[in-house]
Parts: C-alpha cells; sequence; structure tokens
C-alpha cells in the first residue's frame, strides 16, 4: 500500500482487489440479462433494483463531505438516470485491503431499472467515477431481478 501527496493511503498496489470486484461486478450485471425471462403478474414490468453504497471515507478521515456528493450527484448521476433515483443516508463499516476496520458515513444510491445494455453502462461509470474522483478502493453493487408496477 502506498501514499498520496497528503499521506492517504492507496491500494495502487493491490490490484487484486480491484480485480475481483470488477469480475464480481460483470458477472452481476451480465446476469441482468436472465431478468428478461423472469415472469411478473398483470400490471407488473420486469426490471431491476440495483444499489450501489457509497463509502464517504479514506481510512478514519471523511473525505467526501455533503457539497461534494452534490455535486457528484449533479454532475454524475442525476445526467445518467433522468427518469428517477433514490438516495438514503447511511452507517457502515469497511475492511480495507490493509486490514484496518473503518466506520464511516455512506449514501446508498437505489435505483429501479429497465434492463439494457445501456444503463449497465452507466451503473458502471458511476461507481467508477466515484472511485477515482475520490480514491475509494471500492464501491458495493447489488443488483436485484424485480417486478415493479409504478401507478
Amino acid at each position: 500500500m502506498s501514499s498520496d501527496r497528503l499521506g492517504r493511503k492507496s491500494n495502487r498496489g493491490a490490484p487484486l482487489t480491484r480485480q475481483i470486484f470488477a469480475a464480481a461486478a460483470l458477472v452481476v450485471l451480465s446476469g441482468c440479462s436472465t431478468i428478461s425471462s423472469m415472469g411478473c403478474g398483470s400490471g407488473f414490468n420486469r426490471a431491476a433494483t440495483v444499489d450501489l453504497v457509497f463509502g464517504r471515507n479514506m481510512g478514519a478521515v471523511e473525505v467526501v463531505n455533503d457539497a461534494q456528493w452534490q455535486q457528484f450527484v449533479d454532475e454524475e448521476i442525476a445526467p445518467r438516470f433522468v427518469s428517477g433515483f433514490t438516495i438514503f443516508d447511511g452507517k457502515g463499516q469497511w475492511q480495507g485491503d490493509d486490514g484496518q476496520v473503518s466506520r464511516e458515513r455512506s449514501k446508498l444510491l437505489h435505483l429501479v431499472l429497465r434492463v439494457n445494455t445501456r444503463q449497465s453502462a452507466d451503473v458502471r461509470a458511476v461507481r467508477d467515477a466515484y472511485m477515482q474522483r475520490f480514491h475509494q478502493e471500492a464501491v458495493l453493487l447489488t443488483v436485484t431481478p424485480a417486478c415493479v408496477s409504478f401507478k
């Protein structure tokens, strides 16, 4: 593990974790194509619920304040998901590559998406942008098949 110019820990020397997360994301997102075979009842449409959990710390120091988070939403999330999204505040725990356990505030982005290639690419783009902008080791991603109805 190396340190940046501000003395913050970086995982630049730990590509295995990034590879594992990338492989898991590809498996999960490619699994979305099986949603189209899922049967939904009358009045429901097939979709996927997508949750991304964004930690706000680097080690024990919060590096993503409220203004920075809102700017990220405005620049990266809102333009890609104009049909809507929900953001929740959270508190979580994370064990980094260095074995250190950190507790931190987090943001959870919840999306309900029709399954198509563009939206999968948008999810990956948001995740990658956050990791790059805020020097994060990971952003948790879950994708769940769903039957949805808006009335």
